[in-house]
């Protein structure tokens, strides 16, 4: 049979198992065999058996079950998988159905099931060459490029019709991770990089651009970033120091790809998705073809309060023959995404860049323009 389950809810992430209600093993099989609407190359069984469905989240199952009986498909939280989902992370625990099999007891598996053929602007190879064009960073205070969202003109990024694209995710939040989700394109999961990016911290909860980034070159004297965001005052901040206690890195990022105990909340390479959750000091590689339509793209979490307090942005898809009829605000002050330290240049010359800084993406290298930027 095939269960097809969408996260309805506007709050909560879902980190789904089928269990026997009876004894609380995996007394059935599943597997997952498509997501966000997208079929996967082959049936798979879910990463330490648990499926993670974000906010507005998709999951298609393939399930058998060999023995008559009454199984619960719940959702459980480890703390293992904190690193993966983010410490503060809303999520549901309990049971969300019951599923009662009937009949003779069988033997067998689901074996090898074809799935159907996907269509090219979702079946594509990932280009190596691609050097990341846009970077997505999630911050302090329910921000997306460190503002919240300014209006249906206030467009963010500029990207032609018909190209090849790769962007990144970036999370300077160190406790929480957030579900973004992309409007229009699906997109393909590259990878997960190292995060060398600025951590946020909120200064006063109470007011919305009093947040600050830090770098996280703990050599540093003085770790709060040169460049922070339009809305901060910086001489009133200056003095302002990083929490003691607070958490600069996550090992299971770098096990990613990996079925192991911590690992629930990372999207899968060559993965088709159209929301991802985004870990707490991470960065992701995307690539996706940007197919035929032309205008507003909306980007936000896909929590419903984020959103509706302002956690989205717009990027305007363009036929080139036409041109942009939109200006394009990429900074935020004089800051771009991952921007901390000023670089060499912008210090002698006082130059803006042109590039967004996101830290080494997997498959590119890292961006020279924006070396050491971070740190």
């Amino acid at each position: 049979m095939i269960k097809r389950m969408v996260n309805a809810g506007g709050s909560d992430i879902l980190e789904l198992e089928m269990v026997d209600n009876a004894t609380g093993l995996h007394g059935c099989e599943y597997q997952e065999i498509a997501l966000d609407g997208v079929y996967l190359d082959r049936p798979r069984r879910p990463r330490q058996n648990k499926t993670l469905l974000v906010s507005a989240g998709r999951a298609d199952w393939l399930v058998r079950c060999n023995e008559p009986g009454t199984y619960i498909i719940r959702s459980i939280h480890l703390p293992v998988d904190n690193d993966s989902t983010g410490t503060n992370t809303r999520r549901f625990d309990g049971t969300l159905f019951t599923l009662q099999v009937n009949g003779p007891v069988q033997t067998g598996s689901i074996g090898t099931v074809p799935l159907p053929t996907r269509p090219p602007y979702v079946n594509f190879p990932t280009d190596t060459t691609l050097k990341t064009s846009f970077s997505i960073e999630v911050g302090p205070q329910l921000t997306l490029n460190r503002e919240r969202f300014k209006g249906e003109h206030y467009f963010r990024h500029l990207v032609n019709v018909s190209e090849h694209v790769q962007w990144s995710f970036l999370n300077t939040v160190p406790t929480e991770g957030h579900p973004i989700h992309i409007h229009i394109n699906h997109f393909k999961v590259v990878g997960y990089a190292p995060y060398n990016g600025p951590i946020g911290q909120v200064i006063d909860p109470n007011n919305a651009t009093a947040w600050l980034l830090f770098s996280p070159d703990t050599t540093l004297d003085n770790r709060v970033c040169q460049l922070q965001h339009e809305g901060i005052n910086k001489t009133e901040y200056s003095s302002v120091k990083l929490l003691k206690n607070t958490t600069l890195s996550y090992p299971h990022h770098e096990m990613w790809d990996k079925d192991v105990p911590g690992t629930v909340g990372y999207s899968q390479a060559g993965d088709y998705r159209d929301t991802i959750m985004v870990p707490p000091l991470s960065n992701i590689t995307i690539q996706f073809i940007v197919d035929k339509f032309t205008d507003i793209v909306v980007i936000h979490c896909h929590f419903l309060k984020h959103e509706d307090l302002g956690m989205m942005m717009l990027v305007d898809i363009i036929d080139p023959e036409e041109g942009a009829t939109m200006p394009v605000m990429p900074k935020s002050g004089d800051a771009l995404p991952g921007d901390c330290i000023k670089s060499e240049q912008e210090v002698n010359e006082a130059k803006p860049t042109e590039q967004p800084g996101n830290g080494n993406s997997p498959g590119n290298g890292s961006n020279p323009q924006h070396k050491n930027r971070h740190v």
